[in-house]
């Protein structure tokens, strides 16, 4: 197998751990928590947290969506790559991961708190509507950013020329005199 492929593969699997989060939140340029005992009760509150959260089964629907995405933008390599892929990502080891990160950034009475909002009629409708939401603002941005971009060029006028434009201008057979 190409170097570059493996290289793509285990970018793509650090990517699908890092984006567990079912509310589809924007995650921040941290360093990494450094791994480190976590007291049990603790631990054992953040896992319920994570659990309440649905993110265990999010993590294994998008895992697998983004391996058929990867698979359909990497035909060359086989079928049996794929298979084995899906089949050595575990998504409960990856949580694992995640509760010592909970550790560093969240007292035991947060955590605790976090699980009573989550198992809330409040905490439940977020984990439901929060990625709709979401959804929704993108598409403001972009909308609003569409908007603002199309202004621009008008505004600018010939002052951009597009690279359709550029293309169509290099293709143009130049007339003699």
């Amino acid at each position: 197998m190409k170097r570059n492929h493996l290289g793509a593969a285990l970018l793509l699997i650090s990517l699908l751990c890092a984006a567990w989060n079912p509310t589809s939140l924007r995650a921040q340029d941290t360093a990494p928590a450094k791994p480190a005992a976590v007291d049990p009760e603790k631990a054992a509150l953040i896992r319920q947290v994570i659990d309440a959260t649905g993110a265990p089964a999010a993590a294994t629907e998008n895992i697998a969506a983004a391996i058929e995405k990867a698979r359909a933008e990497s035909p060359e390599l086989p079928e049996v790559f794929w298979q084995r892929l899906l089949g050595k990502i575990d998504p409960k080891e990856i949580f694992e991961l995640i509760v010592p990160i909970y550790d560093a950034h969240y007292t035991k009475a947060e955590i605790q708190a976090l699980l009573e909002f989550y198992r809330s009629p409040a905490g439940k409708k977020f984990l439901v509507e929060m990625p709709k939401a979401n959804a929704e603002i993108d598409a403001a941005f972009e909308s609003i950013a569409t908007k603002i971009g199309l202004s621009l060029l008008e505004e600018l006028g010939d002052q951009i020329v597009l690279p359709e434009e550029a293309k169509e201008t290099e293709e143009a057979p130049v007339p003699k005199p």
